[in-house]
């Protein structure tokens, strides 16, 4: 991507609050009818319909003249009269989306309209139903992966995956039976293994990490392992379309949609709580309220980081939806004593009422020893073909920072440091975040990274914790920044404490679809038909239960 990006991005970005808060008023804009896009004198409005038209009615006795174009003020495609008081319908497309009403030659009105989205899979998310082990190298031949030694593992075809159609899967990649530090990369068949690595690891450890990775041609992905031995596990979590191919059998799949702020949220930390740290078989429990029941069927899966700390003894932590007693048998973060344990996760949403969603994460601890428990949200999943993000991968993981080296930036970040870091390599005019891996490398002192846009205060969440001397990895969907004038997508990094090097391997982005306006519609609030707060497509999640539902003698 050249350096100076396209004038209608600075038009949506600069109009667009980013990022993107005000979603749920655009896609309210996107096949559904109610919302106006018209001037402030009113003198006419337009709505969206579903059937790929747009209904103009004039709100003043004097007939008029509507001339449509592709932008605010571009060439003319077509004209229409609209008489006083009436309304008429036209068909809606990328050519015809801005318009103007004149009287004889006098402007009087005029905007920009979103064209209804024809529905298309490309791009969208399917979860398994549960998290589904496609290698275990302790099973059969319990061989482990050698110095150097890969392993391919078909998913393309598998346990409810198609065959074609598939452009990346989402999975934790763990390692365990470590004889020595290194590192494991995750990168699709049939390309040169990438200069990145999905998980880092010390002697003698069990932990996991959640890598998004492009799947090769024949439907598979390879594990490297750089040093020493370890046993390298694969477990599955869900899958995004590369086309629209898959849609006749699996439906259109779900699309990330961001917080409230745009960066990622603390939802939950237990230090704060009174009942103090988790011990076996206690349940963390999260609830949402949403307004209808249609948009509690539409969350389909949450983003979240969640970090194990203050361990005294050696444990896990599984997420799950919480519709069931008990959780999957797969693990979403290994712990050590007194070793902070990161991971993120894309956790089924599970359904608690007719209008509650959630997700519940229960601890299994080696005899008496405890944990604190810290969730961090980074967004929703949400079924909808109306509007939101869609997965775009690159061909490999590729590296955009390595402070070792220069590349991105140069130099350990310090204590109580912060950083931006220029993604525009890897993105898109229609980019809004990018998908990766972030690794600290060899840490000084116990401290922790944030990663958020920039655009807003630093948030209270965290994205890797680490330890002093060990090199650590967690799965990022890092939220981008716009900066007018020079077109850089960036996004900012912050070190808590000590000194240590940083890297970051991206391996696509999530782009906002429909694609970008030349000039937003106006996003008024005051129509009835947009919501004051929007999250998801779903907008106005309440948070109703922040004191979380616990329990020590039963998993529920």
């Amino acid at each position: 991507m050249s350096p100076a990006t396209p004038p209608r991005v600075e038009a949506r970005r600069s109009r667009l609050v980013r990022p993107l808060a005000v979603l749920a008023a655009l896609v309210t804009l996107v096949g559904l009818a109610a919302a106006p896009s018209s001037a402030a004198d009113g003198d006419v409005t337009v709505v969206v319909n579903s059937d790929g038209t747009a209904t103009y009615t004039s709100h003043v006795a004097t007939a008029l003249t509507v001339k449509r174009s592709a932008t605010e003020g571009g060439t003319e495609v077509d004209n229409f009269a609209l008489a006083g008081n009436a309304t008429v319908s036209k068909p809606l497309g990328a050519t015809t989306k801005c318009w103007a009403a004149y009287d004889v030659s006098t402007p009087v009105d005029g905007g920009c309209v979103v064209p209804a989205m024809a529905p298309n899979a490309t791009g969208t998310y399917y979860r398994l139903p549960d998290p589904t082990r496609f290698l275990d190298t302790r099973s059969g031949s319990g061989v482990p992966l050698g110095q150097g030694g890969t392993r391919s593992v078909q998913v393309g075809g598998v346990s409810g995956i198609p065959s074609t159609g598939v452009s990346a899967i989402v999975a934790n990649l763990t390692a365990t039976k470590t004889s020595t530090a290194g590192y494991m990369t995750l990168y699709p068949s049939g390309v040169s293994r990438p200069t990145a690595s999905s998980l880092n690891f010390p002697s003698g450890w069990t932990g996991a990490n959640l890598v998004t990775v492009p799947i090769g041609a024949d439907g598979k992905v390879v594990v490297y392992n750089d040093t020493g031995s370890a046993h390298a596990i694969l477990d599955v979590l869900g899958w995004y379309a590369a086309d629209d191919t898959v849609r006749g059998a699996k439906g259109i799949g779900a699309q990330f949609q961001s917080t409230v702020s745009g960066d990622p949220e603390r939802l939950y930390d237990s230090r704060d709580d009174e009942a103090g740290a988790y011990v076996d078989g206690d349940v963390f429990v999260w609830h949402d309220e949403w307004d209808t029941s249609a948009d509690a069927d539409a969350v389909e899966a949450y983003a979240l980081n969640i970090t194990a700390v203050g361990a005294t003894k050696a444990g896990v932590l599984s997420a799950w939806s919480g519709e069931t007693e008990d959780p999957p048998n797969a693990s979403s973060v290994n712990y050590l004593p007194g070793v902070a344990a990161p991971n993120m996760t894309v956790v089924p949403s599970g359904r608690q009422s007719t209008l509650e969603t959630g997700f519940a994460i229960a601890n299994a601890t080696t005899g008496t020893g405890s944990v604190h428990i810290i969730v961090d949200q980074v967004g929703y999943y949400i079924k909808s073909n109306d509007g939101g993000f869609r997965f775009r991968p690159l061909s490999t993981p590729t590296r955009i920072l390595d402070t070792r080296t220069g590349k991105g930036l140069s130099g350990q970040f310090g204590p109580a440091s912060a950083r931006t870091l220029n993604a525009t390599s890897v993105t898109t005019p229609d980019s809004y975040y990018v998908v990766g891996n972030t690794t600290g490398v060899l840490p000084t002192l116990n401290t922790y990274l944030t990663i958020w846009s920039g655009e807003n205060a630093r948030p209270t969440a965290s994205n890797l914790n680490v330890t002093p001397k060990r090199t650590r990895a967690a799965g990022t969907i890092a939220p981008l920044k716009f900066t007018e004038g020079t077109g850089v997508l960036s996004f900012a990094i912050y070190n808590n404490a000590g000194k240590m090097h940083v890297l970051f391997d991206a391996a696509g982005t999530l782009e906002l679809v429909p694609p970008t306006l030349d000039t937003p519609p106006p996003l008024a609030r005051t129509t009835g038909t947009q919501r004051e707060v929007a999250t998801t497509t779903a907008p106005g999640s309440e948070r109703f239960d922040t004191r979380p539902v616990r329990s020590t003698s039963s998993r529920y």
